[in-house]
């Protein structure tokens, strides 16, 4: 059964109205087998009892009557032979015989009891939250510059002077992930001779990273051998730190895929989109066909489900449809049908699909079907639009993410806000301190953006060393004072390099259509307040307000 007892109870819902809908679909199959009794099996009248079988099949089985579905795809098979004799004559007498076995059932499933059905497997839920570490170290003065550092990317720490402090919590909590020292010297503990499976701390099977003030061979084969991840040599450069954090924590970390379900059949629809939800993805639903390009700009799917039979459009055709448009060649449509035809399908992928699950289809596989291929098209998708150093959007995808944000606060009057972010003397970092050391700026900028930002804001590399943050539903002044929050940390922030320790900091220009800019001048407005900003002395967050404009 399913852990979360809301979800549950909507699914156990779902259920009833279904069987509470099952006299109205016996009522109209009744009315077609009469008609075919009365009439003959004239063609357009098959293919109107074909599409009633085929939405029976599909959604039979999603409701825990199994049977159901497959004397319809039984009969829906004898329907189909009929019509693809062009001609049917024979075989009405057989398909009646069929029609009522199947009627009977549905009748029989009108009085069924729903509250004792498992709907659905129990499933992980994801709950977003902030990245929990422990550091384990006896230094305490290297302990205050690694928590400052940590906290400032929005990490949560909790300090463990002691070895033994930390084993004893181990045995009944658990992090996120681990930064270990490999020696304490007051407890004269070698932790690389600890840490047997047996330790608590391993059993945690959480990501380690393993600080030393040793470097050799030896050393760092014991700490693989130990289950580490990184191996960090004091001192400490920080952002290199922080960017092996962020590497070994993404491999762990749950993706909340975005779901869009095109299906007719409401209860249907509303089943998926709670079993998707269960398991953390991020699911809308739309019954509507002609919506669809609307819905694909405000929600940015990763994967679309879609019915391939429906009245208005079919899914082959809705499919095609948004392979007109250059911006969703590359999104994976999914067909989620009872059709069994194997031609049918055939044609349908042809069409534009690049995949098919046939109805219906348990909870736990729809779960694992959907979420293999929402992290295969992820991943391929950060191949081809994220820039390789930073994993922030290339320079063509942030302007493309622009004007969709653009659009959808237009249609939404909803305020916009756009940031111009530059680093201040980057040339001279290059220069004096080498590429790599550079290199290490702009990621370590690129994290803390990620950190202090929100998921839905969008975040780009522009050129070497800019970057433009698209901030949706928010005013300039809230843009302006979360930019300057950042500046400060970012500017908190110590690099290590030859010739020695460096800070940077970087100037920002905001512009927002709340304070009356066109739309399509934001970009040109935070690029002139940024160079205001520069102008003005640098490290600085510079708001654009238009002449007549005042500050609120």
């Amino acid at each position: 059964m399913l852990s979360d007892p809301a979800i549950a109870e909507l699914l156990q819902n779902l259920a009833k109205l279904y069987v509470q809908r099952l006299p109205e679909e016996t009522r109209l199959l009744e009315r077609l087998t009469q008609e075919l009794i009365d009439s003959g099996p004239e063609l357009e009248q098959l293919e109107t009892l074909r599409h009633q079988l085929h939405g029976i099949a599909g959604s039979a089985g999603t409701f825990g009557f199994q049977e159901i579905t497959d004397q319809a795809r039984e009969v829906e098979r004898q329907v189909r032979a009929l019509i693809k004799a062009g001609h049917p004559v024979d075989g009405t007498d057989v398909l009646v015989q069929s029609l009522s076995g199947l009627i009977e059932q549905l009748k029989q499933a009108a009085f069924a009891d729903t509250a004792s059905d498992p709907l659905v497997a129990d499933v992980p839920r994801y709950h977003a939250r902030q990245p929990q570490l422990w550091l384990v170290e006896d230094d305490a003065l290297q302990a205050a510059e690694i928590i400052s550092v940590l906290e400032q990317f929005g990490y949560a720490i909790r300090w463990f002077e002691a070895f033994a402090d930390a084993e004893e919590a181990a045995a009944c909590e658990r992090p996120d992930g681990l930064i270990l020292d490999l020696v304490f010297t007051r407890e004269r503990i070698n932790a690389a001779e600890r840490l047997t499976r047996h330790s608590p701390l391993v059993r945690l099977g959480v990501p380690v990273i393993f600080i030393s003030a040793t470097d050799s061979f030896q050393a760092r084969l014991t700490a693989v051998r130990m289950g580490a991840l990184g191996y960090m040599l004091k001192p400490l450069d920080m952002p290199r730190m922080v960017d092996r954090l962020e590497a070994v924590l993404e491999q762990d970390r749950p993706v909340a895929y975005r779901v869009l379900i095109v299906e007719d059949d409401l209860l249907q629809g509303q089943h998926y989109a709670a079993v998707l939800s269960a398991s953390g993805m991020v699911v809308e639903t739309l019954n509507e066909p002609t919506q669809i390009m609307d819905r694909l700009s405000d929600f940015r799917p990763d994967l679309v489900l879609m019915d391939i039979h429906m009245p208005e459009c079919s899914g082959a055709d809705l499919a095609g449809l948004i392979r007109t448009y250059d911006e969703w060649l590359s999104l994976p449509v999914i067909y989620l049908s009872a059709e069994t035809d194997l031609d049918q399908q055939l044609m349908a992928m042809g069409r534009g699909g690049d995949d098919f699950i046939t109805k219906p289809i348990s909870d736990t596989r729809l779960v694992a079907s959907v979420r293999v291929r929402a992290a295969r098209f992820r991943k391929l998708d950060s191949l081809m639009a994220r820039d390789g150093l930073t994993g922030l959007l290339k320079h063509s995808r942030i302007k493309e993410a622009l004007e969709v944000e653009i659009a959808r606060a237009e249609r939404n009057a909803i305020p916009l806000s756009v940031v111009m972010l530059d680093l201040d003397h980057f040339k001279q970092v290059n220069d004096t301190y080498g590429h790599a050391a550079g290199d290490q700026v702009i990621r370590a900028m690129a994290h803390m953006l990620r950190q202090r930002l929100r998921k839905s804001d969008l975040i780009g590399r522009y050129g070497g060393e800019e970057f433009i943050i698209i901030l949706p539903d928010t005013t300039a002044q809230v843009a302006t004072r979360v930019i300057e929050e950042t500046l400060e940390r970012f500017k908190a922030l110590r690099f290590t390099a030859d010739p020695g320790e460096f800070q940077v900091t970087f100037s920002a220009g905001v512009a927002s259509t709340a304070d009356q800019i066109l739309p399509a001048s934001l970009l040109n407005m935070a690029d002139k307040a940024l160079y205001q900003a520069k102008s003005a002395g640098r490290s600085r967050v510079q708001r654009f307000i238009p002449e007549g404009n005042t500050d609120d």
